[in-house]
């Protein structure tokens, strides 16, 4: 049974995860991952294609992104990648 979130407005908190797409690289310039982040409220995804995952590659999607809008909390799976 997973865990309910509770969530009473948007960008309250996020997830964000990081889906292997490796076996499709050669048909989609190189990129083989894609960093996936929903708002647990409206449901709003953002995706990004990557290339690696490499810590840094990941560091600068966010900063990027929270340039734009940052949640209060964000949740990960603690995966390498979401480390720094």
């Amino acid at each position: 049974m997973r865990n309910k979130i509770i969530v009473s407005r948007k960008n309250e908190q996020w997830e964000a995860d990081i889906v292997d797409m490796q076996e499709f690289a050669r048909s989609n310039k190189g990129f083989k991952y894609i960093v996936t982040i929903i708002d647990c409220f409206s449901k709003y995804a953002y995706a990004y294609p990557l290339k690696n995952k490499g810590a840094n590659e990941v560091t600068n999607i966010f900063k990027k992104l929270f340039l734009e809008v940052c949640p209060e909390k964000l949740r990960t799976d603690r995966g390498k990648e979401f480390e720094n």
